[in-house]
């Protein structure tokens, strides 16, 4: 499937929207609406501030302008980050564009004075010199060499030449105490005579974003770039340590919740008897330093080994242990020594330090990265020797292959390795793996991943994939793996553009990117799926024998379906995300709500069917003195509110509607399937 019904053109051009007939979508997509803006006098046309959806890239020179003059209407709920975007476009040079966005105000008269803060960034470009390899050009959003709108610049005025554009990101924190309703404010743009205006609302609605994370989420970042680019001096210095809980805390504001650190944070001495010992003040520190945002679930320790190389450097099969520094009180000096010498005493004192800090529940352990088929030999005898050295603390490994059972604790595949060898993965989660996944210069073509080159909205997806197919993890390699200069030099084509940042360095910490933003928008969206999974969890415990049948995960699984049905078949329609946000929140509110039809099918919703003929099993359950009908025929209700009912589709009749009414409140439930005649 194509991500885009765009030509790839490097010119601008008009964005055309696919399947946006409801009006209720264009208001999912965040003010793609009717409504007018102000703009005053006589600079008519000179500056205008347009809605767009904050699931597309808007280009400096107009490619994917919009051209809806708003109102820009959100929604969200409580303890949510919630974005948005508007695009500043000059009709003729402007300079000195100033922003304004005044703190959203309730409308609602039982909330009078509530009050939600807006933060803004104009969003900076960055050149791509080539596009993502092996990637078809349908699957890309413009030809290379091009800027592409990226990272989120510091608030400032701006200034655009004749016939550009400059989006504005909208950044709201939705308080976990904020009341349900309606809020309202504009964003108002000013320059030398020119001003515009564009009306703003967000609706909140009364659920909570759980403050517990129950995604897995690493992207692994570098300190080796805190003297260039935040001017830290020595490593380990207390200005190291400052930019580091700068990191710790933008990385748990944007919900990743497993750190990395590595061991050469551990002092090593070997006394004149030959004897080490392990000093772990500076490894609890850094440690200390993330365990300290009350966010971080999961601690990685980095790789113990690396695969030897040829003289090319490519990788051969043998792994061989990485060295380590130790002061010799001999030689009063330090000293390499082996891995293999240290390791038998560092990991059984590892493991100690870990149970006594309370940390070794919460500890993961890499040996030697992306292991394939030919690397196993050597590999799986480092994996058992470090198992040996430390049993208690689990292993985990980006992996290639598909052989380690007994092994890892915690495997996680590339995204296209996980496709191709799925029954094999699943079959190592039942049988208790923990499964993640991991993307990075692959996948490419038709699969999702982050490349500044892709359509902004794959970023996201991949968490509706994570929830979809139930992989509870996702690493990547790349935070702030930059560049000498990230804003002009982009990292090395064979990567794919944008693989090896998704952040962006400024002095005293960081700046954060679009992507970084829907990274933290589709964590989210899991947590809305989570959301509906506990409420059918807690029926289901509360209603016992009755509900036996019912998988707390499907319906889940069903609505993240409409967003993405396979790993490389997923929608390029903002709206269509959007629906399925807010259908996620009506559903979970609708369990609370009378009458009740819960409804499970066997196969589930959108599940292609093949005709011949084509049967669905439909399990459901009422309250009590609520009547079911299914295309107007009366099902018997057990007078434990069970129904049942097998239903016969056809090719041109694959949608079964059921509807429960009790006295006056009459409550409608569809479920879609693609049914095939071949």
């Amino acid at each position: 499937m194509p991500r885009s019904n765009r030509s790839i053109l490097p010119g601008s051009m008009e964005l055309r929207w696919k399947n946006l007939g409801v009006a209720a979508a264009l208001v999912l997509l965040g003010g793609l609406g009717p409504g007018p803006v102000s703009v005053y006098g006589a600079e008519q046309n000179q500056l205008e501030l347009l809605a767009a959806s904050d699931l597309e890239r808007v280009f400096e020179d107009g490619l994917n302008c919009p051209k809806s003059k708003g109102p820009l209407e959100l929604f969200g709920i409580r303890g949510e980050f919630v974005s948005g975007q508007c695009v500043v476009r000059a009709n003729a040079e402007a300079t000195g564009i100033a922003v304004a966005v005044p703190p959203l105000r309730s409308t609602d008269a039982g909330n009078a004075g509530a009050a939600i803060e807006v933060a803004w960034n104009p969003v900076g470009s960055v050149p791509v010199p080539e596009n993502t390899p092996d990637t078809d050009p349908q699957y890309l959003l413009r030809k290379a060499p091009a800027r592409f709108p990226d990272y989120l610049a510091e608030p400032g005025k701006i200034s655009l030449k004749a016939g550009e554009c400059r989006s504005v990101w909208l950044t709201f924190k939705i308080p976990a105490d904020a009341a349900a309703g309606r809020y309202s404010s504009s964003v108002e743009v000013t320059a030398p005579g020119l001003s515009a205006s564009l009306p703003l609302t967000l609706t909140v609605y009364p659920l909570t974003l759980p403050e517990t994370r129950h995604l897995m989420v690493t992207n692994w970042y570098r300190t080796n770039g805190f003297t260039q680019f935040h001017d830290t001096g020595q490593p380990y210095s207390d200005r190291f340590f400052e930019i580091l809980k700068v990191y710790a805390e933008d990385m748990a504001a944007h919900r990743q919740n497993v750190f990395r650190i590595a061991l050469d944070t551990v002092a090593i001495r070997q006394d004149k008897s030959g004897a080490l010992s392990f000093s772990f003040d500076r490894f609890d520190r850094y440690a200390d330093v993330f365990w300290g945002t009350g966010q971080m679930d999961l601690m990685e320790i980095w790789f113990l080994a690396g695969f030897k190389r040829d003289e090319r450097g490519a990788r051969l099969n043998d792994v061989v242990f990485n060295g380590y520094e130790v002061f010799s009180e001999t030689r009063n000096q330090p000293i390499e020594m082996a891995g293999k010498d240290v390791l038998p005493h560092f990991l059984p004192e590892l493991e100690r330090h870990l149970r006594r800090k309370g940390w070794l529940e919460k500890t993961l352990i890499h040996i030697a990265d992306e292991p394939k088929i030919h690397h196993m030999r050597s590999w799986r005898e480092a994996s058992e020797w470090v198992h040996r050295l430390a049993p208690a603390i689990r292993r985990i490994e980006a992996i290639e292959t598909t052989d380690f059972a007994g092994l890892l604790e915690v495997w996680v595949p590339k995204l296209n390795h996980l496709n191709t060898w799925l029954d094999s993965y699943q079959k190592a989660q039942n049988d208790g793996y923990e499964l993640w996944y991991y993307t990075c210069m692959h996948p490419t073509g038709a699969y999702p991943n982050r490349f500044i080159d892709f359509p902004l909205i794959e970023t996201r997806i991949l968490h509706w994939l994570n929830y979809r197919f139930g992989i509870p993890g996702y690493l990547h390699h790349g935070l702030n793996k930059w560049t000498t200069d990230p804003f002009t030099i982009m990292n090395e084509r064979q990567y794919g553009p944008g693989d090896s940042w998704i952040v962006y360095p400024k002095k005293d910490g960081l700046l954060s990117s679009v992507r970084w933003e829907q990274m933290r928008n589709g964590i989210q969206d899991y947590e809305y799926l989570w959301l509906l999974e506990q409420k059918f969890k807690d029926l289901k415990k509360r209603m016992g024998a009755r509900l036996s049948w019912l998988d707390p995960a499907q319906r889940g699984r069903e609505i993240a379906g409409q967003v993405i049905s396979a790993m490389d078949d997923f929608t390029r329609d903002p709206a269509v995300l959007y629906r399925a946000k807010k259908q996620l929140i009506d559903e979970i509110l609708g369990l609370d709500g009378s009458p009740q039809a819960i409804i499970q099918t066997d196969p589930p919703e959108n599940a292609k069917v093949l005709y011949g003929p084509a049967n669905v099993d439909l399990r459901g359950w009422t309250d009590p003195g609520t009547e079911i009908r299914i295309g107007g025929r009366a099902l018997e209700v057990g007078a434990d509110g069970v129904f049942v009912y097998n239903a016969s589709l056809k090719p041109n009749g694959s949608t079964l509607e059921i509807t429960a009414r009790k006295g006056n409140s009459e409550r409608t439930v569809v479920r879609k399937f693609d049914v095939r005649v071949r």
